[in-house]
């Protein structure tokens, strides 16, 4: 199948020749591919407005032997409240960097093209922007199969009762009581 129709987020874009770009987009089908929009960059291209960073745009994508092309694109969501407020624009950015260096190429999947959407739908509408951001690692991380389980100890690897202490290693594992003074007795062994 050479012609298809997809979502897709923009993730970056970069500069080709004298009027096309390069566009990286997150699709939930395809993944993450880089897809070459012919003529872009001319003031009367159809694509002017809609191939923007962080747009989430409707694709119509030709597939090649060696690439994508970008035939046809229309913004669905331009996300205004972001891209009007420094502090939303920053933080968009900084979630973009951190889906596109966590995910790979041959990845794909639907949760993670929801789970960019909904993040930058919610940045775009909330004013709890770090917890956006922190809630949006923690998902990720979950769907990428790579979230610690910090529902029990790293050592003994037993739930935590409702009152427990935890403790938080030099190493960044979570341990009960127990466990902790065993490490620390071990440490000071010589």
């Amino acid at each position: 199948m050479r012609h298809l129709n997809t979502p897709g987020i923009i993730l970056k874009k970069h500069n080709s020749g004298e009027y096309d770009q390069f566009i990286t987009l997150y699709c939930p089908t395809l993944g993450k591919i880089q897809a070459l929009a012919k003529g872009s960059r001319k003031i009367e291209s159809s694509f002017t407005g809609h191939l923007e960073t962080l747009n989430i745009c409707h694709f119509q994508l030709y597939k090649g032997p060696h690439t994508f092309m970008i035939t046809q694109c229309q913004a669905e969501s331009v996300f205004k409240n972001v891209r009007d407020d420094f502090t939303k624009s920053m933080l968009a950015i900084l979630i973009s960097e951190i889906f596109q260096r966590a995910t790979s190429a041959t990845e794909d999947g639907e949760a993670l093209f929801y789970l960019l959407e909904k993040t930058l739908t919610s940045l775009n509408q909330n004013h709890k922007h770090l917890l956006c951001l922190e809630s949006f690692k923690i998902k990720l991380l979950n769907l990428l199969g790579v979230m610690p389980d910090i529902s029990r100890c790293s050592v003994c690897e037993k739930k935590w009762q409702q009152e427990q202490t935890i403790y938080l290693g030099n190493d960044g594992h979570l341990s009960c009581v127990t466990c902790y003074r065993d490490i620390k007795n071990q440490q000071e062994v010589p």
